[in-house]
């Protein structure tokens, strides 16, 4: 895939917007899906179950932001839970089998549009350029330091920065074209430092070489992460301790245990 001609050369690409972040859209997320996340995280404590939902939430339109306070964290760390699984679907209809959650999936409700001039401009970017998005945009999201993908972030986010400011192209219409929300692809452009803003969320943490982040070796419980105690997800390369989540699963055989004898 050629690379735009302009991207390295003019200047413009080199400064920081002085425009500030502006926040998503708030959508009110449903009393059902708060109380069926409430009990994926407080008694499944699943965290795959967890990205499976949210990512069927995510991909029929609800946003990370308002996801995120759901389960109390950044709307960065949603939109990092959420898989790339073509079979998705099927899989949480296995989990609606095996947990007895309904773990709905509605429509969000949809923003009504804007009208007068106080109205926004939703122009979208030239076709072209949105081909080359899209195609770069599978590989950027993967990118968390180091080498692999690192080129695809970085062109990704000079490309957009260039269909916003020099195509006059909305943030709003981009990520509608490629399917992504706004707020992600803000702040992307604050953590490759072409806005900036007075937030102080993680997820406008400055982009470097190495991410200068030191590995942990050890859970939340003390114990080690070392190759007889840990198993790798194979979805997203994360780390169980095995030794918590025996733990956990004594603890909800016990609660079954418990819960059956007191019915009898």
């Amino acid at each position: 895939m050629a690379r735009h001609p302009r991207l390295r050369h003019d200047p413009r690409f080199l400064r920081m917007d002085r425009g500030h972040v502006n926040r998503p859209q708030k959508m009110t997320i449903p009393d059902e899906i708060v109380e069926d996340i409430h009990r994926i995280r407080d008694e499944w404590q699943s965290r795959h179950l967890l990205s499976v939902y949210l990512t069927c939430l995510i991909e029929a339109g609800w946003r990370p932001a308002s996801l995120s306070r759901v389960i109390g964290k950044s709307s960065e760390r949603v939109r990092q839970l959420r898989i790339s699984d073509d079979h998705v679907d099927q899989s949480l209809e296995e989990y609606r089998q095996i947990t007895g959650l309904t773990l709905p999936v509605p429509d969000p409700p949809r923003r009504a549009p804007r009208s007068g001039k106080r109205g926004r401009r939703r122009r979208p970017a030239r076709p072209e350029t949105l081909e080359q998005l899209r195609a770069l945009h599978d590989k950027a999201r993967r990118y968390r330091g180091g080498k692999g993908n690192r080129d695809e972030a970085l062109m990704f986010s000079a490309l957009v920065y260039y269909a916003h400011i020099s195509q006059g192209a909305s943030l709003e219409a981009i990520a509608d074209d490629i399917g992504i929300s706004r707020g992600g692809l803000q702040s992307r452009l604050v953590r490759y430092g072409y806005m900036t803003t007075t937030g102080t969320s993680n997820a406008y943490r400055k982009m470097t070489g190495l991410q200068g982040r030191k590995r942990i070796t050890h859970c939340k419980r003390g114990h080690p992460f070392d190759e007889e105690n840990t198993r790798i997800l194979r979805t997203t390369g994360g780390r169980i301790c095995k030794a918590c989540e025996r733990i956990r699963s004594n603890a909800y055989k016990a609660r079954k245990r418990a819960a059956s004898g007191g019915d009898s």
